[in-house]
């Protein structure tokens, strides 16, 4: 994937949270960025060195913990 296709995917995303309505852009994009790491720590589990997997993790469960305590209303 080319820096082109990466930056439009990522613009894509971003327009996307941006038509949510007020308060919900914040909890959700914690939640997308929660979930890609995740995904990012198991799919590259066995190349990344353990404390770095581990470490993703971690940060995957506190973005995570942050959305859901972000929540509007």
């Amino acid at each position: 994937m080319s820096d082109a296709e990466k930056s439009a995917a990522l613009n894509s995303l971003l327009a996307v949270l941006e038509t949510l309505p007020g308060g919900q852009s914040v909890p959700s994009g914690l939640l997308i960025a929660s979930g890609l790491v995740e995904h990012l720590a198991y799919e590259n589990a066995e190349v990344l060195a353990p404390q770095d997997s581990a470490e993703l993790i971690l940060i995957a469960a506190k973005l995570d913990r942050a959305a859901r305590r972000i929540q509007p209303g």
